[in-house]
């Protein structure tokens, strides 16, 4: 029975991160019989592959069928229905979408990520190794480690009180799933170079907030936009482009379009590993701002950016509001007036534990309520 209730777990699964009208692959029907897939190629062909489902599952693969002639097609599935070390059901269908993937030269779908459970054992199968996929064992063994890593819970890549499913990219733009498939191929990287940096939690976190960014209203409006660096999850480049309209930043931001300058306040947001426990340090780049809370080195004066002040459940979008929000307030100006300061990391990381330190001492101010 509990074989059975997995297999029905895995064929929601697939149903959900892979509807009728994914663009790259269709679950067409999902029975605890057999499960039908169409792999859909750029120019709208496409290969159909059915599964059968012996009784003996999951100690034995499920038997692959294609119409395709095409040889590698069929190396493929013959392989697959001759895997007896990863004979379940997600296993099999994440190798044959990545093998297809890379047969025709396309990016993985970004689904993918969600596709490998925990490392756990199906019943029955008695093998430690059925995480390995058979072709080229130890290559394979570490992009299930990496996966594990990078989506051990996939409820955290789920929009969070969403009644969309947030789990599929058909409401992300194409814009996002490349940069979040190119965030998984450069964690792959460095975990196949014994590298991997950051943890799970954060992994997780990051992933959904970066998604939550690419729906969000204020991203699509152009209020503000985001770009990783280096496609490092820990390392962003936000750009605020919009402030209250009748704030004097948001005059001095039209003054720099009108002098085709770049109108725009570019901050960088640091991540660590113990993110979303602790805030991401933040220091602005450019221009170069007078007041608004904007210290010397380019860190911000914000108690929201403190171990102190900052909560797990605050969101990067609202985090980043807020830091428009505390600009405005602190009536911020752009410098125009050729007196240039050199903002650097180094000094916003001086200057802001210097504030920090003050502040523990002292405390942090509180506007009453009027003040907003």
């Amino acid at each position: 029975m509990a074989c059975i209730q997995k297999l029905k777990e895995d064929l929601i699964v697939l149903e959900r991160l892979f509807p009728k009208g994914h663009e790259r692959v269709q679950i067409i029907s999902a029975s605890l019989d057999e499960v039908v897939l169409k792999f859909v190629k750029p120019d709208s062909t496409s290969y159909d592959f059915t599964g059968s489902i012996l009784e003996n599952y999951p100690r034995v693969a499920p038997l692959w069928f294609t119409d395709s002639e095409d040889p590698s097609i069929t190396a493929i599935i013959n392989e697959m229905s001759d895997n007896h070390q990863t004979p379940g059901m997600l296993h099999q269908i994440h190798y044959l979408i990545s093998q297809l993937c890379a047969l025709n030269q396309l990016t993985v779908p970004a689904e993918l990520l969600q596709m490998i459970p925990n490392q756990e054992l199906d019943e029955g199968t008695g093998s430690d190794d059925e995480m390995e996929f058979a072709q080229s064992e130890n290559e394979e063994e570490d992009d299930v480690e990496m996966f594990e890593d990078m989506a051990d819970d996939s409820a955290a890549f789920e929009d969070a009180g969403s009644s969309t499913t947030g789990s599929t990219s058909e409401d992300l733009p194409s814009e996002a799933v490349n940069v979040l498939n190119r965030v998984v191929v450069a964690q792959r990287q460095q975990h196949l170079r014994g590298t991997p940096t950051g943890s799970i939690a954060a992994n997780d976190r990051l992933m959904k907030e970066l998604k939550d960014i690419y729906r969000c209203e204020n991203m699509k409006n152009g209020t503000f936009s985001v770009e990783l660096v280096n496609d490092n999850l820990y390392e962003w480049d936000v750009y605020l482009q919009k402030v209250d309209e009748e704030s004097l930043l948001a005059q001095d931001l039209k003054q720099l379009s009108k002098e085709k300058k770049p109108a725009f306040l570019q901050f960088k947001f640091h991540f660590k590993d113990t993110f979303p426990f602790e805030p991401p340090f933040v220091h602005l780049i450019a221009p170069t701002v007078q007041n608004g809370f904007v210290l010397s080195g380019g860190a911000l004066c914000m108690e929201l950016l403190t171990k102190q002040g900052w909560s797990s459940a605050y969101s990067i979008e609202s985090l980043i509001m807020q830091i428009a929000a505390t600009l405005v307030k602190g009536k911020a100006r752009v410098a125009f007036d050729g007196k240039a300061n050199t903002y650097s990391f180094s000094r916003a990381q001086q200057s802001f534990k210097s504030l920090v330190h003050i502040h523990s001492k002292s405390g942090w101010y509180t506007p009453p309520q009027a003040d907003g």
